[in-house]
């Protein structure tokens, strides 16, 4: 048995007003897209986190450090072999 499929007619001002309804949803459709690119276009600016910049400092810090300490055992090494001799 098969069920027989009622299909709506429509109207031609029913048409027209569901028409506009798809239409209207594609526009905002577009406009949401067109608002996320330019959201991106602003966010693109250099934005750092403190996190980031307490990292770097420390890396930097660090790196400071140990040249300095390399520096000192060079001298100090000299110092000794100038001692033994």
């Amino acid at each position: 048995m098969k069920a027989s499929v009622s299909l709506k007619v429509l109207t031609e001002k029913e048409y027209t007003q569901a028409l506009s309804k798809v239409q209207n949803k594609n526009k905002q459709k577009e406009y949401r897209r067109l608002l996320r690119q330019e959201r991106k276009k602003l966010s693109l600016k250099w934005n750092v986190e403190t996190s980031k910049l307490i990292a770097i400092y420390l890396f930097a810090l660090l790196n400071a450090i140990i040249i300095y300490a390399m520096a000192a055992m060079w001298q100090f090494a000299g110092r000794i072999r100038n001692w033994r001799k």
